[in-house]
């Protein structure tokens, strides 16, 4: 072998094809990667179902396109993806390819009875601006809360009850490719003029402490596809735990015998919900000689 060629077998690759074979290589691994990628989300289809504190998407009516309703922008709720599935199945596999791996979501408060409020990945609860057709706002608080409707154990509209008794019902409205609210005088009505709606389910991340003595834990705004990468956050709350201890990254378990990431650059690939553990590091060597008269804050047990 010289400074211009590498021999593997019979084969001789000189500096300049080895450098070709090895871009292509890059280059052909990272469109699989962007192109062929498929980011999977579980439908829920029944309000009984519902679970008080789980991020959820709020999909529109049209199930072959299901829009995101999770996202604001100016006073209503756009539009983001688009779903390969057309089946309504409780637990169906709703599948993209088109979006990123991780989106924003709602989550739901539990009031009473059917009624939720929506608190959005923006640190904001989801409430209508009007009754007519309009928008929706971004509050620090919701009094009202949105009840879902259903028949038959399936969910047919969200509604919440204001404005002089009349309904402001979540709907999306084709027209102009967002969700709206919108003005019906009951809730049987809303679902019968096509404000039928689904939930789907993704996989979420939360850190833990895990005995830290201050800072606080970072959150993830994200609910990620089965499928999706996920690029671990740093100690951006800087945690910190007393009595000889240095933060060491993320673990998967509490006791540090799970898998590790590196705090700010580790990469996971989700398929459930996930929770990564602060993971702590004794500042003290593993052999300890004490010297006559020397003191140690180390414990030796």
């Amino acid at each position: 072998m010289t400074k211009e060629s590498l021999r593997l077998g019979n084969v001789s690759l000189t500096s300049r094809k080895l450098r070709t074979i090895i871009l292509s290589t890059f280059l052909l691994f990272s469109i699989a990667h962007v192109w062929g990628a498929t980011y999977t989300y579980r439908l829920v289809v029944s309000k009984a179902a519902l679970v008080n504190g789980r991020k959820y998407l709020l999909l529109a009516n049209d199930r072959t396109k299901a829009y995101n309703c999770s996202v604001n922008n100016s006073n209503h709720l756009t539009t983001s993806l688009t779903f390969s599935s057309s089946s309504t199945e409780a637990g169906s596999a709703v599948t993209t390819t088109n979006a990123a791996d991780k989106i924003n979501y709602i989550t739901l408060i539990h009031v009473s009875g059917d009624t939720y409020k929506l608190y959005d990945s923006g640190g904001k609860y989801i409430t209508a601006t009007q009754a007519t057709s309009g928008g929706f706002s971004r509050a620090n608080s919701d009094d009202n809360g949105w009840t879902f409707f259903g028949t038959s154990g399936g969910m047919d509209a969200i509604y919440e009850k204001a404005y002089s008794s009349k309904y402001a019902c979540c709907r999306y409205r084709s027209s102009s490719s967002d969700f709206r609210s919108y003005q019906a005088a009951s809730h049987t009505s809303a679902s019968s003029s096509g404000a039928k709606f689904y939930l789907a389910t993704g996989c979420s991340v939360t850190y833990n402490a895990n005995g830290a003595t201050s800072g606080t834990v970072p959150t993830d705004s994200y609910l990620y596809g089965e499928g999706g990468t996920v690029t671990v956050k740093s100690n951006s709350g800087s945690l910190a735990k007393t009595g000889g201890y240095t933060f060491g990254g993320w673990n998967t378990k509490a006791d540090g015998s799970g898998t590790n990431f590196t705090a700010g650059s580790g990469t996971f690939t989700i398929s459930q919900d996930t929770i990564l553990y602060a993971k702590w590091v004794s500042s003290c060597a593993n052999t300890v000689t004490i010297n006559k008269g020397a003191s140690t804050n180390c414990s030796l047990f």
